[in-house]
């Protein structure tokens, strides 16, 4: 597993139906590739974390579409989809006393790829956890 720096787009908007919508056409259409992706709404908001391939990018055409993005820097963890692999990083940033802002991922097949986005205080303290 290896850790390392990336940058995020993040928006938060009100809460209307067709937003996932929105965002993935509004991607699409300028030629971008969504890699992960949260979301949620809370009171009233909707919240979308995405990593792209290509972060500025998507930050201009999605606040062309009328919504508010911006970029965020992120760790993203690359992993082996395996029993035990989540336990194993969570340890290191427990032992390294290091809160998680957030976390998220994608998953595969078992013994493919997998990926962990996640945010701290401190990304590179997190980055140095991980990796040792």
């Amino acid at each position: 597993m290896k850790a390392f720096k990336e940058t995020s787009v993040r928006i938060i908007t009100d809460d209307k139906t067709g937003l996932f919508f929105d965002v993935s056409s509004a991607l699409a259409a300028g030629g971008v590739n969504i890699r992960a992706v949260c979301a949620f709404r809370e009171s009233g908001k909707a919240y979308f974390y995405l990593l792209t391939d290509n972060c500025q990018k998507s930050v201009e055409l999605l606040n062309a579409a009328g919504l508010s993005a911006s970029a965020k820097d992120v760790v993203a963890l690359l992993a082996d989809n395996k029993v035990g692999e989540a336990s194993a990083v969570s340890r290191k940033i427990k032992d390294a006393g290091i809160s998680l802002d957030f976390l998220y991922g994608t998953t595969s097949d078992a013994g493919g790829a997998c990926m962990m986005v996640m945010g701290s205080k401190d990304n590179s303290r997190l980055i140095k956890a991980i990796n040792g």
